[in-house]
């Protein structure tokens, strides 16, 4: 993903995508499918719906000097289990400054490293605790647990911030011209157009002032496309 932002080639995960050995991201046309195959301990690609051919050249390109990049670091000894474990604590101690920019306390309450890495965290006010958020490092990536947050509320917020957190900022947006491209051509059609409207919904409430609801929004694609209009706008 970093190669490919490099390459000024916008790309973002496909939200719902992830699967233990494939992934979907979203290109500016059509999508890239990666998986990975244990048995040859190797990954291959698809390409969906990308016609240019400079654009498919570049992605190769990238994936290619990717897999070399991480060939030679494993060659090399590079990504050893304390790094791993590093790399988990860093972003943890990320995560609690970007709780405290939006005042929410926090502090760690247990940390482990074994069989994988995790902490639990205790969040809250300065007037009142919430509970204890729980973040785990697993094969599919970072993994924050929210049950043990009392108040619905709370736990709303919290994984609010924590997409806010963990989504590099214009990701959002590129998944609702993702959706907005499948849909359109539905759009005279009485549908439930439910995925773009949580899509607009998240990326409209982080940027603007007054907030929309994806449930007011689902059926109606026009009002959503005038929506989508004034945020880009917005946003140049």
């Amino acid at each position: 993903m970093e190669k490919l932002r490099f390459h000024e080639i916008r790309a973002a995960v496909l939200k719902g995508s992830i699967r233990q050995y494939s992934i979907k991201v979203v290109l500016p046309q059509g999508q890239l499918v990666i998986h990975y195959s244990s048995k040859k301990n190797a990954f291959k690609y698809q390409l969906e719906n990308v016609s240019d051919t400079e654009l498919q050249q570049k992605i190769k390109e990238c994936l290619e000097d990717s897999t070399k990049t991480l060939e030679a670091g494993k060659a090399n000894g590079h990504f050893s289990a304390q790094e791993h474990q590093k790399d988990f604590t860093d972003m943890v101690s990320a995560f609690q400054e970007y709780l405290k920019s939006h005042e929410v306390d926090s502090f760690i309450k247990q940390a482990f490293y074994l069989p994988v890495p995790r902490v639990q965290m205790a969040v809250g006010s300065k007037d009142a605790g919430w509970g204890y958020l729980n973040i785990y490092q697993t094969k599919k990536g970072t993994c924050p647990k929210f049950h043990e947050i009392r108040e619905a509320g709370k736990r709303e917020l919290l994984k609010t911030l924590w997409d806010s957190f963990s989504q590099p900022a214009d990701d959002d947006l590129l998944e609702v011209e993702y959706y907005l491209s499948v849909l359109k051509p539905y759009k005279h059609l009485d549908f439930d157009f439910l995925v773009l409207a949580q899509s607009l919904a998240k990326a409209w409430n982080r940027r603007m002032a007054d907030p929309l609801d994806a449930d007011d929004l689902r059926y109606d694609f026009f009002r959503m496309e005038k929506c989508i209009d004034k945020l880009f706008s917005k946003i140049g």
